[in-house]
């Protein structure tokens, strides 16, 4: 993949799917995602607004899920 599927790629990351493919990098790894969406941002590809909600979303939700799991299954794991 050489320099000339640039335009592709970034028409296809503005028409919508760039969205949905940034939370997904951002659930599983936030800073790296979250500075790539910014920088994405910065050439206008992307609307900083939806990547700062989705940096958010990809912060919280995570973190949140391993929370549960380790209060709702610290009895489960203890008993063993």
């Amino acid at each position: 993949m050489g320099y000339e599927a640039v335009p592709e790629i970034a028409s296809w990351t503005s028409s919508g799917y760039g969205y949905g493919l940034m939370l997904l990098a951002m659930l599983i790894e936030g800073p790296i995602a979250t500075t790539a969406g910014a920088f994405g941002a910065a050439l206008g590809y992307l609307n900083i607004w939806l990547v700062l909600f989705f940096s958010l979303l990809g912060y919280f939700v995570p973190d949140t899920i391993y929370y549960a799991i380790g209060f709702w299954g610290r009895h489960k794991i203890a008993d063993r």
